[in-house]
């Protein structure tokens, strides 16, 4: 039977969801705007913003983080069967970024153990 202390209470996996969405908005707005379609890409980008300031706004750590496991986990697979230049960087900056942030944190708050995880999603 699974630990209590394990489970994702549904406050933060309701934060972990917006944070796909806000990565994923962000994507498709550089995309847009790469395209030159300013219209969509402005408004992907506003929207992006909106949720940040409005969910994110004291959790800009743990937003890094699941915007670097979002790109790191849909890059990877095609780094690997698709190789290319801006793949294979791409994949390894955000794993490097991963890496980096995480012994920020660390450095940061010396106190926090793995249970602790789930003091990254308070208001702190």
């Amino acid at each position: 039977m699974a630990n209590k202390d394990d489970d994702i209470p549904l406050r933060i996996g309701f934060l972990m969801f917006i944070g796909v969405a806000i990565t994923i908005l962000s994507i498709m707005s550089v995309t847009a705007l790469w395209k030159r379609d300013y219209l969509y890409g402005g408004l992907f980008l506003t929207v992006a913003a909106a949720l940040t300031l409005v969910f994110y706004r004291k959790r800009m750590v743990t937003l890094y983080l699941n915007a670097l496991g979002l790109v790191f986990v849909l890059a990877g697979p095609t780094a690997i069967f698709h190789p290319s230049i801006p793949g294979i960087l791409l994949t390894v900056g955000s794993a490097v970024g991963i890496i980096l942030l995480i012994r920020w944190h660390t450095r940061k708050f010396p106190t926090l153990t793995a249970k602790d995880w789930k003091t990254m999603y308070d208001n702190k």
